[in-house]
């Protein structure tokens, strides 16, 4: 019994999904000594592979392997509680959430003569919230390597159906480049 997950787009088997890749670039705003706001420009892709059957032409429909990739843009937000820092490393907690927007969203139906593809619209915004723990490397009196296991939670809203869809809970790990917006020393 196919499941239709978009306009001309049938679902006919289970989904297989891609581990989703994220990065970004954040900037890291002092509050008082050891709190600060960490805020920045994240980029997700997300993709899954499924058996679909594509209707969206005139008396025929094409049988086939589909992938699906949505690309996201987004807007983290945390609290950062410093644990323990000197001049060289940070060791911190933090929480916080994070808006995404889905800029693309495509279908690649693989099964007749020529892949088609298949695009469609994403409304609203997909929120979460996040928990964790990091350490950050200082390269310099304002900048930093860091890496931080996290557990997101994913917040159903009007998103394509996705590895965040199906589980909601989630253990990730960020790692990147910071950029402090007054000088640590």
């Amino acid at each position: 019994n196919p499941t239709q997950t978009a306009t001309g787009i049938f679902e006919t088997g289970s989904s297989t999904y891609g581990a989703p890749v994220t990065f970004g670039i954040g900037l890291n705003i002092p509050i008082s000594g050891r709190i600060s706001i960490g805020t920045g420009i994240d980029y997700s892709l997300l993709t899954r592979s499924f058996s679909g059957i594509y209707s969206e032409m005139e008396n025929m429909s094409i049988e086939g392997n589909v992938m699906h990739k949505m690309h996201y843009v987004g807007i983290p937000l945390d609290v950062n509680f410093s644990v323990y820092r000197n001049r060289y490393i940070n060791v911190y907690a933090f929480v916080g959430g994070e808006i995404e927007y889905c800029f693309s969203n495509t279908y690649t139906i693989r099964g007749g003569a020529s892949d088609i593809v298949y695009r469609e619209p994403v409304k609203g915004f997909q929120f979460s919230t996040e928990a964790g723990a990091g350490v950050e490397a200082r390269l310099n009196n304002y900048m930093g390597l860091f890496l931080a296991p996290a557990v997101h939670y994913y917040f159903m809203g009007n998103q394509p159906k996705s590895i965040r869809t199906e589980k909601q809970f989630m253990v990730g790990v960020s790692a990147g480049l910071r950029f402090d917006l007054k000088e640590k020393r």
